[in-house]
């Protein structure tokens, strides 16, 4: 039986100019995660990574952290299908182009201005994000060049049809991809029939993971949103 250890990255710099790079916080977490696996001698035959900075760099730190055990780790095959949804360049595409129209978005932008929430306050993340994706999930928001939902959704399944493929006898399999990434996976595993339409409603913490088995090609979720390796709570980061 294979079990995919599927991580989420560590946090990004959301409210930055550039979010896809690792908070200095991002990096504790990774590291963190990387001594929890050395600490149990966990061994992967086969790793897979996103090919964002904050995916790649999760990896980094963890398996530099994991020291002999993640030095005996294979090395990661890079997959596209690993990135996360395209919240960024739909986000661009809402505060150039929306803006004007969209009374809610007004708001939440006045809001900022005035000062009344600040770029890094996970709630108006959580809002602007929630907002932002409800367009993108309706298909009210469609962009030439961007990913629909359900675009979104078909490649991410190729990718762990491709991970599944690749396991063969593999009994530990690393997956470091991102928050969405997870939620359409977790929501086709417990059975829904478009998993892009809650696949960003999950909330899972940063350098989190959730496991999955693998038996004669299905998969089931066997644990979620795991943080053994985050004593601290204030290192239990969403955003």
């Amino acid at each position: 039986m294979t079990t995919l250890h599927v991580i989420r990255h560590g946090r990004a710099m959301a409210g930055a100019a550039r979010y896809d790079q690792l908070h200095p916080m991002g990096e504790t977490q990774a590291r963190l995660l990387g001594q929890y696996l050395r600490e149990n001698s966990l061994h992967f035959e086969a790793v897979f990574s996103g090919p964002l900075t904050r995916q790649v760099d999760t990896l980094a730190h963890m398996r530099n952290a994991a020291g002999d055990v993640g030095a005996a780790w294979p090395p990661a095959v890079i997959l596209a299908e690993l990135s996360e949804a395209p919240i960024e360049a739909l986000g661009r595409h809402c505060m150039t182009e929306r803006l004007a129209t969209d009374t809610k978005l007004q708001v939440l932008m006045s809001d900022l201005a005035s000062g009344k929430r600040a770029p890094e306050d996970p709630a108006f993340f959580e809002a602007l994000l929630s907002y932002v994706v409800g367009l993108w999930v309706s298909g009210e928001v469609t962009v030439p060049g961007i990913e629909t939902a359900p675009e979104f959704g078909r490649r991410v399944r190729a990718a762990f049809d491709r991970i599944v493929r690749s396991a063969g006898d593999a009994r530990h399999v690393a997956v470091i991809t991102s928050n969405g990434v997870i939620g359409w996976l977790a929501s086709h595993v417990a059975g829904e029939a478009e998993p892009e339409r809650t696949c960003l409603r999950h909330r899972l913490f940063n350098a989190s993971v959730c496991r999955f088995t693998v038996a004669d090609g299905q998969l089931t979720q066997s644990a979620w949103n795991v943080t053994d390796h985050l004593a601290d709570d204030q290192l239990k980061t969403i955003f």
